[in-house]
């Protein structure tokens, strides 16, 4: 929603081109970091929780170095820096509004809430054990 709360909804990645990330094509946009919400926050749903899958490939555009990424959970959070303001990070580079990506491989967010809507939930009590694997691979 405009809030960017999840509300148990599994929308179709194809009701929006900014938010089909299947083809090849340049994700971070100005018309695509303009969406409400600020930029990308948002959780990309993924079938066969338990079973390694291939969720994303990212390229850089000048350099052609891709990193890919395999998970065996149901979702993954792609995020695009939407509140840096010139964080400062290693030799003093300067990391600016949306200079850069996140992508977290997890369950669906706030499942707990949306137990009825969601096909998993993170939901563990006293002494459950919670793990999960991802590759990240990178190649030139």
């Amino acid at each position: 929603n405009h809030a960017m709360c999840p509300t148990g909804e599994i929308r179709s990645v194809k009701e929006d081109p900014a938010l089909d990330l299947t083809g090849d094509g340049e994700i971070l946009t100005k018309e695509n970091l303009e969406k409400p919400g600020n930029g990308y926050d948002h959780n990309f749903c993924f079938a066969q929780p338990g079973q390694m899958k291939f969720m994303f490939e990212f390229s850089h555009l000048k350099n052609g170095r891709k990193m890919k990424v395999e998970s065996d959970v149901v979702g993954a959070q792609f995020y695009s820096t939407n509140f840096f303001k010139g964080h400062v990070g290693k030799k003093g580079i300067v990391h600016a509004r949306q200079s850069g990506f996140a992508c977290e491989t997890q369950d669906y967010p706030d499942s707990v809430n949306h137990r009825e809507k969601f096909p998993t939930s993170t939901v563990y009590g006293p002494g459950e054990e919670y793990s999960h694997q991802v590759v990240f691979s990178f190649d030139n």
